[in-house]
């Protein structure tokens, strides 16, 4: 048998031409069908995770998180927690993209580009206070994967907030700071049942363990923001 492409003479059973590349019978076809199936799938299973998790946040973030959790392994926190950062930075993005033209004229590429690395550091500064707290108040337990999946998820009602204030604009402050009230409840709660059960951090510890996690998060971003804005 010869290559259709090159000439060289090949074995009958070669799937590929071992001098120019070419693919025998449609091998490269079915091996990128193949691997573009198998994507699609680990595609699809992280969409079914994440909105699992998504759903145990809104009904009942205290037990339903860490049910859920469970059920994941160590790859799929990491990557369900990934792609909660990645959505809060979304968020983060058209939300202040759309306030911004209220502060100081409409925003430019660089403004753009500076939003997304701003969205960044909220996720990892929760990652780090994690961590940092797994380490001060003598967790028992807990993974790093553990982390990035409570940085992740703590911050979708904070994503809810930054796209509805974009939204609706400071002429509906009222029910802004309505949205923002739930938000902050809803981060407290996340945070605790993250702190006692992912990180496995004791009650007692995970009291003040909270609101510490959240006042570093929230000054490390304050300051990036003032940095770059």
């Amino acid at each position: 048998m010869t290559c259709p492409q090159c000439g060289s003479s090949l074995n009958d059973s070669a799937a590929f031409c071992g001098d120019c590349g070419f693919a025998i019978n449609g091998a490269g076809t079915q091996a990128v069908a193949s691997v573009t199936s198998l994507q699609s799938v680990k595609v699809e299973a992280l969409a079914r995770s994440s909105w699992k998790v998504l759903k145990a946040l809104i009904v009942n973030p205290v037990e339903g998180l860490p049910a859920v959790l469970s059920e994941l392994s160590k790859r799929e926190r990491l990557e369900t927690g990934l792609v909660f950062a990645g959505l809060f930075d979304l968020c983060a993005v058209i939300g202040l993209f759309l306030m911004l033209p209220r502060w100081a004229g409409s925003p430019g590429l660089i403004d753009i580009l500076k939003l997304l690395v701003l969205g960044v550091i909220p996720p990892a500064a929760v990652t780090g206070t994690a961590i940092l707290a797994r380490k001060v108040f003598q967790s028992k337990g807990g993974t790093v994967e553990g982390d990035v999946f409570l940085a992740g998820v703590s911050l979708v009602p904070s994503s809810i907030v930054l796209l509805a204030s974009g939204i609706l604009g400071a002429s509906n402050i009222e029910v802004i700071g309505l949205i923002a009230v739930f938000a902050m409840t809803y981060t407290v709660l996340i945070l605790f049942a993250g702190c006692t059960q992912i990180l496995q951090i004791a009650t007692v510890r995970a009291i003040p363990a909270v609101p510490i996690m959240i006042l570093i998060a929230a000054w490390f971003s304050k300051i990036a923001f003032a940095a770059m804005f």
